[in-house]
């Protein structure tokens, strides 16, 4: 397998944990950084009595 630095690199990052780097689909919003679009449903906090 050869080094993926020395292999051409596609027109796009293809790293998804590169935060803004994703490519973009046509039709698809891009998905958030978080989780903040969630209409009707609050954010899941876990209880302080969860905490050991």
């Amino acid at each position: 397998m050869p080094d993926p630095q020395t292999t051409p690199q596609p027109s796009y990052p293809t790293d998804p944990t590169t935060p803004g780097q994703q490519p973009i689909q046509p039709g698809k919003p891009p998905e958030p950084l978080e989780p903040q679009e969630v209409p009707g449903q609050p954010i899941p906090t876990p209880p302080p009595a969860a905490l050991p």
